[in-house]
């Protein structure tokens, strides 16, 4: 899937379902990422809040990157799936044998 560019009018309720993407111990670690929105029209920012007890706020920290994903319909189980288990749990490994499976 190509990457989509967010429009500068693009306003995103707090209450879509997103998944949060980051990169964890050297691993791609996903997060469900239910509060998001819009902050600032120009330059487009987008404000997310994340637990500080969760590897994605120590990953977001650490690289000052991340990614907000807006998953299909079709994604639910995987949706579900990235707020049920924590990074610090699994691997990368466990997630894509889920996704294969799903």
């Amino acid at each position: 899937m190509e990457k989509i560019k967010i429009k500068k009018d693009l306003f995103c309720p707090p209450w879509t379902q997103t998944i949060l993407g980051t990169h964890f111990a050297q691993k791609v670690n996903f997060m469900a990422l239910d509060w998001v929105t819009r902050v600032n029209f120009q330059p487009a920012m987008l404000g997310i809040c994340v637990n500080r007890i969760h590897a994605s706020h120590e990953a977001i920290r650490n690289s000052g990157e991340f990614s907000v994903n807006v998953p299909s319909v079709d994604m639910v189980d995987i949706t579900d799936y990235t707020g049920l288990f924590p990074a610090k749990m699994l691997t990368s490994q466990d997630f894509l044998k889920f996704i294969m499976v799903s």
